[in-house]
């Protein structure tokens, strides 16, 4: 299934793969089901910016601030 997040890669010729898994309630159990590190767990963000979105990939160990961000508005 296409995504952004999966566009974007797929256009920038990033080389990646796609891992299916349940639900999870954490990073670590993110990494865990999917058998890699934390830091390679990828978060995929859409951020809204006036009538455009920003597709974000972040990895996993990395902090966006996004919460800071939004309360400066």
């Amino acid at each position: 299934m296409a995504t952004p997040a999966l566009d974007a890669l797929a256009a920038a010729g990033i080389p990646h793969r796609v891992i299916r898994h349940g639900q999870v309630r954490s990073l670590d159990d993110a990494a865990t089901a999917r058998g890699v590190a934390v830091p390679d767990v990828v978060k995929t963000l859409v951020v809204r910016r006036d009538d455009d979105y920003l597709v974000v990939l972040v990895p996993g160990d990395r902090l966006t601030g996004l919460t800071d961000r939004a309360d400066q508005r």
